[in-house]
C-alpha cells in the first residue's frame, strides 16, 4: 500500500475508531507485549506529578493507532514529547471522548522501525486539593502492525495511581522545650495535613486556649510566656476538603516550665 495513502487511511480510521469509543479489553502491562507503559507518581500530596512513558520493545513496527486517555478533572497534561517515529501530524493533542481526554496517535513509518525504545513521554500535573482517590491512565492500542503482521490489537493497558491527600493522622507531641525564642512545641510530621492548631494552658488546672494556627510545619515557637510558669501544650491537625474542614483527634499533652535568667531567656 502506498505510504501516503496508508498514512491517511490510518489517521482517518483512528479518528473514526476513537470517536466511536471502540471497546477494548483491559490487560496488565506485562501481558501486552510488545507494548509496555512505565509511569511514576512523585511529589508531596498537594503537589504531585506523573511521568508516563509508552514503549515498544524488541520488535519492528511500521504503523499503529494508539490513544492515551485520562481524567481531566484529576490530571492536566503539562508536557509531551515524541521520538522520531512520529510526525506532528500524527498526534492529536485535543482528543476527547465523553469525560475522558487525551492524545490520539496514528503513525506510519517509511520503513519498519526496530523498536526497543520510548515512543511517547507525558508529564501530568495532579490537581491540587484532591482527597485521596484512584485515577487511571489508559493506553488504548487499537492496532500495532509490522506491514501485514498484526502485533497487537484492541488492547487497553491501565495504570492506576492513588493521588491526592490521604487521611490525616492524629499528631503526637514529641517534645516541648525552652529556647531563646520561648517555648518550642514539636510534633510528628504529616504531609496530608493542611495545618495544625496549637493549644496551651497555664498550670495543671487551666483551660486550653488556641495560641497558634500554622501551615504544614511540625514546630511552633510560643514567645508569649512568663517566668517561672508551667505551660501545657497539645496539637490538633486539620485538612481542608472543599468548604469542609476535617480535624484530627487531639495529641498527647506535654509541658515545660519557663525559667528566665535576669528576666530574659
Amino acid at each position: 500500500m502506498n505510504k501516503l495513502f496508508k498514512r491517511a487511511a490510518v489517521a482517518a480510521l483512528t479518528a473514526i475508531v476513537l470517536f466511536a469509543g471502540m471497546p477494548a479489553k483491559s490487560v496488565k502491562a506485562a501481558e501486552a507485549a510488545p507494548v509496555r507503559t512505565v509511569a511514576e507518581l512523585s511529589g508531596l500530596p498537594d503537589n504531585q506529578k506523573i511521568v508516563y512513558k509508552l514503549k515498544i520493545e524488541k520488535t519492528k513496527a511500521t504503523d499503529g493507532q494508539i490513544a492515551v486517555l485520562y481524567d481531566p478533572e484529576v490530571l492536566s497534561l503539562a508536557k509531551s514529547s515524541v521520538n522520531g517515529i512520529f510526525r506532528e501530524s500524527d498526534v492529536n493533542k485535543n482528543y476527547t471522548d465523553g469525560d475522558e481526554t487525551g492524545l490520539s496517535i496514528a503513525f506510519v513509518g517509511d520503513n519498519a522501525v526496530k523498536a526497543d525504545r520510548t515512543l511517547l513521554t507525558l508529564t501530568f500535573n495532579v490537581a491540587k486539593g484532591l482527597v485521596a482517590q484512584d485515577t487511571v491512565i489508559k493506553t488504548k492500542v487499537i492496532t500495532l502492525n509490522n506491514e501485514d503482521e498484526v502485533l497487537l490489537e484492541d488492547v487497553t493497558i491501565e495504570d492506576t495511581f492513588n493521588v491526592g491527600k490521604g487521611n490525616i493522622i492524629d499528631p503526637t507531641l514529641e517534645y516541648v522545650s525552652q529556647t531563646i525564642l520561648g517555648a518550642k512545641v514539636f510534633w510528628t510530621r504529616d504531609d496530608n495535613a493542611d495545618g495544625f492548631l496549637i493549644y496551651r494552658r497555664t498550670g495543671k488546672n487551666g483551660e486550653f486556649v488556641q495560641v497558634g494556627d500554622v501551615g504544614n510545619r511540625r514546630s511552633f515557637y510560643d514567645s508569649k510566656v512568663a517566668n517561672r510558669t508551667t505551660y501545657y501544650y497539645k496539637v490538633v491537625a486539620y485538612q481542608k476538603n472543599g468548604d469542609e474542614i476535617i480535624y484530627s483527634k487531639e495529641s498527647n499533652i506535654k509541658f515545660v516550665t519557663i525559667v528566665k535568667l535576669f528576666g530574659i531567656f
